[in-house]
């Protein structure tokens, strides 16, 4: 008898090992979910600030734009009847052409950026998602094999019982 309650604790301690593997597995998995979801929300209104500046952007090159062509008109209004200030007003067009520029360039590269990150954190949310998914299927398998365990284990006992005749 003391053979099969030491056997019986044995494989019952053992089975609590696992179990406890397991519950501390999906804790960990549930802690790095909780800590993904936190930094996708972050980079999420990161994203949203850097596409705030890109209006901004684009806002500044439409300013600059119709100041451009103030400036030609302003020079062209002008040109006749006053010479200095037709050169100053191509001066402040050529001012504004070159600003026109250097913003353009800018806002090349800021929608790039724009759209790397946007990419990035698409990636990461379809990450986060098929990580969850996986985490609930795995919990259904497990509640499956647990399932099927306490039916083998009552079979098994019914089976020993049926051959001792109790049943």
């Amino acid at each position: 008898m003391r053979l099969f309650n030491r056997l019986a604790a044995t494989v019952v301690a053992g089975i609590e090992e696992s179990v406890n593997q397991i519950e501390n597995h999906d804790a960990v998995i549930e802690a790095s979910l909780k800590e993904t979801r936190q930094a996708a929300s972050k980079a999420s209104v990161r994203l949203g600030r850097v596409r705030k500046d890109g209006e901004k952007m684009r806002s500044r090159l439409d300013q600059l734009t119709d100041e451009e062509s103030r400036w030609a008109e302003r020079a062209r209004a002008v040109a006749a009847t006053d010479e200095t200030r037709a050169l100053e007003c191509v001066r402040r067009r050529r001012g504004c052409q070159q600003r026109i520029e250097a913003t353009a360039v800018a806002l090349k590269d800021h929608e790039a950026l724009e759209a790397r990150l946007a990419e990035n954190l698409r990636q990461i949310e379809s990450r986060l998602q098929e990580i969850a998914q996986a985490r609930n299927s795995l919990r259904s398998r497990e509640s499956v094999a647990e399932a099927n365990r306490y039916l083998r284990d009552m079979d098994a006992g019914r089976l020993g019982l049926e051959r001792e005749g109790f049943e």
